[in-house]
């Protein structure tokens, strides 16, 4: 894993492209 991409890290992303 290069990032620890997370539930939250998702949400966040979604959250600023929605």
């Amino acid at each position: 894993m290069k990032r620890g991409f997370t539930l939250i890290e998702l949400l966040v992303v979604i959250a600023i492209i929605a």
